[in-house]
């Protein structure tokens, strides 16, 4: 039978793996594989178009907006190798799309992922910008349309911010093998849809597919989860938030569950994208999901040059 639960050793901090009652090979140690993750979520911070990079966000109305970096943009863009008028954003409902100003050349990545280079033309077509997909770049700057409940709003990019270039690194907690707990999952049948609210108070409904438990010093704790893929997402506070976590909660991702069993590792729990820039959109954490435990372990808060 598959044993869920890893052997961590505290010694070593080294994970072994039991497969049919048979000890498998000793792993690499799992100070090593979190150290591996950790540097992982640095590297997708920190990437052109990762959440530091976020430089600002216009909600649109329905009809045109002039983008560009002059002072009377609807969308302003920093003046970063940015042409005073890049072109007009029309919105139609939920339909955006891009009109490029004549002369100016923009790079478009699209849905599947290739990017091409667009010169505006008094004769080009309008551009259409699918939501949370299609970005336009420019120099360093960068931009992409989102959708949150009935606003539909553009996302800056710009790696030439405060935020990106002051970065001194993301903060954690040692590991703790203490917080690598295998927890009971209970499903909801059907899932159960709540309304989650996000920092800007829009509610949007969200399945939440069941719930993890699990005991934690002492005292039995209870976390609603949505589906992620194969596995769960947790978003969650404790009494470490706005102390020595971020005060709005943390967000973890766990594999699947087996056997009615899911192996919560908050070693791995990390900061939402808010912790980093004033123009993040994150969920909050669902009504009841505030565990009445501290949990030290995992991502430390982070304070923003915006701060």
């Amino acid at each position: 039978m598959f044993n869920l639960m890893s052997a961590v050793l505290v010694g070593g901090l080294a994970v072994l793996a039991f497969v049919g009652g048979v000890q498998a090979k000793p792993k690499e140690s799992y100070a090593a594989q979190l150290s591996k993750w950790r540097a992982e979520q640095t590297q997708a911070l920190t990437r052109p178009e990762g959440f530091l990079s976020v430089a600002g966000l216009d909600w649109l109305q329905d009809g045109e907006s002039t983008v560009g970096s002059d002072a009377s943009s609807a969308v302003r863009l920093s003046a970063s190798a940015v042409p005073t008028r890049l072109g007009i954003l029309n919105r139609v409902g939920g339909l955006i799309t891009l009109k490029v100003e004549p002369g100016v050349s923009v790079h478009v990545t699209t849905d599947a992922g290739g990017t091409k280079e667009v010169v505006g033309s008094r004769t080009m077509l309008p551009i259409t910008l699918r939501s949370d997909s299609t970005r336009v770049s420019v120099g360093k700057v960068s931009f992409m349309i989102i959708t949150r409940g009935s606003r539909v709003g553009v996302r800056v990019f710009d790696t030439s911010c405060r935020g990106y270039r002051e970065f001194k690194g993301l903060k954690w907690y040692a590991a703790n093998p203490r917080f690598v707990v295998e927890a009971k999952f209970v499903p909801y049948s059907p899932p159960k849809m709540v309304d989650i609210t996000n920092v800007i108070g829009d509610k949007t409904p969200v399945p939440i597919v069941g719930y993890v438990e699990f005991t934690l010093d002492g005292k039995v704790c209870r976390l609603d989860a949505q589906g992620a893929g194969d596995g769960l997402f947790l978003n969650f506070k404790d009494l470490t938030s706005g102390k020595t976590t971020y005060p709005a909660g943390r967000f973890l991702d766990t594999p699947g569950p087996v056997d009615g069993k899911v192996l919560i590792d908050f070693n791995k729990a990390t900061n939402p994208p808010c912790a980093f820039t004033a123009f993040a959109t994150c969920p909050l954490p669902p009504a009841g999901n505030t565990l009445e435990v501290a949990v030290p372990a995992g991502e430390k808060t982070h304070h923003p040059v915006h701060e």
